[in-house]
């Protein structure tokens, strides 16, 4: 409440400043940015607009408004401003990355990762590059790419916690658990209040058949955060491989509580209910999840081995074709 009264404070002070000077487009500028750290982005719009007015040859006006267009989701606009910033500034390597960021939200990839490239050519020491493009091949399931950028920021920043965390999910999407234990070990050194590390470390062990440690740190992930469901798929998952089917069912019920728009937590109480052969509760959860992720194929498979075992065998054909 404070910050936010001097935000308002702020915003006072500057309009008279703009009142007394109108055609200094610093004030519109500075205006911009205080409208944008309170979440007005429109209004942060419209004065980067107006500074843009005043001084077209000024980048900060069109990154401003670029920033503001972002925040909103207008993706094309602030792909517009950006672009228009690198022309008026072309050795800028933040501007690179936050058009690569854009270039991602509109699922523009290898525009995302020429951009991030070109950053990381203009500033081969910032670890922001490396982080982005790594982020952006993660996307687009190259994990082994992801993988060398993150480890080329860790390299330039040994502290920095995004870069393990990041690098730990993509060793363990490829396998590499092990590798992604340390990484996900040395990112709770670095942060030890984060659960989602606990979680996603947890499903690292359960993979390697380490149950205790899998359950120990996804009932910490609860612990640190209990209305976050992550820690409760990861612990049901492990329920599953130790053939604690109900506790699995328990767990998988709490995180459909609190995210039921989530498959996840529907796949993990099927697979429970068909392990006990409660085949109609399966049917109806993997049928739930259908319906949240209709692209998913594994989910028909999974719903069609269920009619299967109830030798239901027209459903099949509706769900392998």
């Amino acid at each position: 409440m404070e910050h936010n009264n001097k935000n308002k404070e702020t915003i006072k002070a500057l309009s008279k400043a703009i009142n007394l000077d109108p055609e200094n487009p610093e004030g519109y500028i500075s205006r911009a940015h205080v409208h944008f750290s309170m979440e007005n982005f429109q209004e942060a719009s419209i004065d980067s607009s107006k500074a843009i007015e005043l001084d077209p040859e000024d980048p900060e006006g069109y990154v401003a408004r670029a920033h503001s267009n972002y925040s909103m989701e207008n993706f094309q606009e602030a792909f517009k401003d950006f672009t228009k910033a690198i022309e008026l500034d072309p050795g800028d390597s933040y501007l690179y990355v936050w058009r690569a960021y854009t270039h991602d939200s509109m699922e523009n990839f290898q525009k995302a990762i020429e951009d991030s490239s070109k950053a990381i050519e203009l500033d081969p020491e910032n670890p922001e590059g490396y982080l982005l493009r790594g982020e952006i091949h993660e996307h687009i399931e190259n994990y082994q790419m992801a993988i060398e950028d993150y480890s080329k920021a860790i390299e330039f920043d040994p502290e920095n916690l995004e870069a393990y965390k990041w690098r730990g999910v993509n060793h363990d999407s490829i396998g590499n658990f092990q590798e992604a234990i340390e990484d996900f070990s040395r990112a709770i050194e670095l942060d030890p209040e984060d659960s989602y590390l606990y979680a996603s470390r947890a499903h690292a062990y359960d993979s390697i058949e380490n149950y205790q440690e899998a359950i120990e740190d996804s009932s910490k992930a609860i612990e640190l955060d209990p209305e976050d469901p992550e820690g409760y798929i990861a612990r049901a998952h492990t329920h599953y491989s130790m053939q604690n089917y109900q506790e699995a069912i328990e767990d998988s019920s709490k995180a459909i509580e609190l995210d039921p728009e989530d498959p996840e937590g529907y796949i993990a109480r099927a697979h429970a209910h068909h392990s006990i052969e409660n085949y109609q509760e399966a049917i109806d959860d993997f049928s739930r999840a259908i319906e949240l992720d209709p692209e998913d194929q594994e989910i028909y498979l999974l719903r069609a081995d269920l009619y299967k075992d109830l030798n239901q065998f027209p459903p099949i054909d509706k769900d392998i074709s």
